[in-house]
């Protein structure tokens, strides 16, 4: 199986029911023998009844000690985090804040540019999968999205009935690349440095699912399904790197004739999606009380048509 969103959420899956097993098989194994232990003490050291009334007390306290230990490596595990993150993003110029309830965010000017990064994760218990955005500002009045050939954004190109650019490269095998000005986006995607920066950026042989997305104002890279130890120093100013090459390379081009602007969301969604919080929290509200204004309607209803007299 080569599609790697397939292969990263089976991978995801099985690991985490496995630990999830795990953990459940040896809570229970603890517990049992804390309660076998407390059974076995002779009754000459303790009688009969404070053994009940130490089971019952050891019940609680094992959930309290389970429960809190659970919260101490997540927290732990966070600290861990933002310590690789630190280490990766502030030596460009840039400034962390969080993002979400356990994500982060940086920003900042790296070589003239304004640069805003989101990590956050992203599904399920099951399916919980990271997510890496990194946006540049750029002038490019036009729009290119290239990314790695999957299930998903196969289908999504069929739905939405856009045809992929076929350059006939092999540099560019494995992903989808969907332009709105075709003469522009083959300038580019033609040109040898810029060739060579795409595929350090989302070529087929690099860790997780990534996209490379040209907007009207800025670069967006963005890697979904991968290991965080790729997440390193050398790493990270590569990516910046390539992405400036890339601002520079397109900037130079002749204007293309198929051209786009940013709507305010879109540029919020690059610099301040702290806008977006209060529609989510309205939309959140709306739906959680929606099946009560259901029910309170219908009760209604019934009471002045008499149902209950």
């Amino acid at each position: 199986m080569s599609d790697k969103l397939i292969q990263s959420y089976a991978k995801g899956f099985l690991n985490r029911t496995a630990l999830s097993l795990l953990l459940t098989i040896a809570a229970f194994l603890v517990f049992g023998c804390l309660c076998a232990g407390i059974a076995l003490i002779p009754e000459r050291l303790l009688d009969p009844d404070a053994k009940g009334l130490l089971l019952a007390l050891a019940i609680p306290c094992f959930g309290v000690v389970f429960v809190s230990g659970v919260v101490a490596f997540v927290l732990f595990n966070n600290q861990r985090i933002y310590t690789q993150f630190d280490q990766a993003f502030t030596p460009l110029g840039l400034t962390r804040s969080r993002y979400l309830l356990a994500g982060l965010q940086y920003q900042g000017t790296h070589r003239g540019r304004q640069v805003n990064v989101y990590y956050y994760v992203s599904g399920g218990r099951y399916f919980r999968t990271p997510n890496l955005e990194i946006y540049l500002n750029g002038d490019f009045r036009t729009r290119l999205g290239i990314g790695t050939k999957n299930a998903i954004s196969s289908l999504g190109g069929a739905v939405m009935q856009q045809q992929p650019l076929d350059l006939g490269d092999a540099a560019y095998e494995g992903l989808l690349i969907y332009p709105l000005d075709e003469n522009w986006s083959r300038q580019l995607l033609g040109d040898h440095e810029a060739r060579d920066a795409i595929v350090r950026l989302v070529g087929k042989d690099t860790p997780g699912v990534r996209g490379l997305h040209f907007s009207p104002e800025s670069i967006r890279l963005q890697l979904r399904h991968f290991s965080r130890s790729i997440i390193t120093p050398e790493a990270v100013r590569q990516w910046l790197d390539d992405l400036l090459a890339l601002i520079e390379i397109a900037e130079g081009l002749p204007p293309a004739t198929q051209t786009a602007e940013a709507s305010d969301w879109e540029r919020a969604g690059r610099a301040d999606r702290g806008r977006f919080l209060l529609p989510a929290i309205g939309i959140g509200l709306l739906l959680v009380m929606c099946p009560f204004v259901i029910t309170a309607c219908i009760m209604l209803t019934l009471i002045a048509s008499g149902y209950f007299s």
